[in-house]
């Protein structure tokens, strides 16, 4: 994936200083259509910062990860290699094939002295046995489940539904494959796999995910 370098703010008149709470879509779409060099122009920073004042981050180098066994075998390679943290969040966490080879990584990652926290959704992975949970905990593992249905059912549609995992804040991995073998499988020898998409990330916004 190409990436894109951000340019220092321009002068806030080359997108008519509209502030945001102001800036409706259109105006938004309107302003960025006048850029001449679209997302390379001298104009865009300030004009996102109009839209949304979040930190915005250098561009580091991306991996766009489509095929489900390659994204977890990424995915896998760089908690091997983690020496401080890592940080998973995910609204499906398997049992299964992937789900326990996952649990292999993180295991090994708390042998090496490496802290290691997951949080899945308490609904999303609510068919994961209890054995699981369990083997993660006596690992060494910090586990949370977000609003489980039987302690928060006033909450029960309230869900979390990030796919992140962060290693040593440095790189970081998002995006739509939940951990479960329907998202592990290629998608090119199965047509049982979902289709969802990961990108890997490093740099400042590594940090920012944590």
């Amino acid at each position: 994936m190409s990436t894109v370098a951000l340019a220092e703010p321009a002068d806030p008149a080359r997108v008519r200083g509209v502030r945001a709470p102001a800036l409706t879509p259109r105006e938004a779409w309107e302003a960025a259509c006048r850029l001449p060099d679209g997302v390379c122009d001298v104009g865009f920073r300030p004009l996102i910062q109009e839209i949304d004042p979040a930190p915005l981050h250098p561009n580091f180098p991306t991996k766009l990860l489509v095929d489900g066994e390659e994204a977890f075998r990424i995915m896998g390679a760089a908690c091997d290699e983690a020496t401080q943290e890592i940080l998973v969040e995910t609204y499906i966490l398997r049992d299964d094939r992937v789900g326990v080879s996952f649990f292999h990584h993180l295991e090994a990652a708390v042998k090496r002295g490496v802290r290691v926290c997951v949080l899945a959704d308490g609904i999303g992975s609510f068919g994961t046995g209890r054995k699981y949970w369990r083997d993660l905990e006596a690992a060494g593992i910090s586990v949370r489940l977000f609003h489980p249905w039987w302690r928060a059912p006033l909450h029960a549609h309230r869900r979390d539904h990030r796919k992140i995992v962060v290693i040593d804040r440095e790189v970081a991995f998002t995006g739509g494959m939940n951990i479960g073998l329907e998202y592990g499988s290629s998608i090119r020898q199965t047509n049982k796999a979902w289709r969802d998409t990961f990108i890997r990330v490093s740099g400042p916004v590594s940090a920012e995910l944590a």
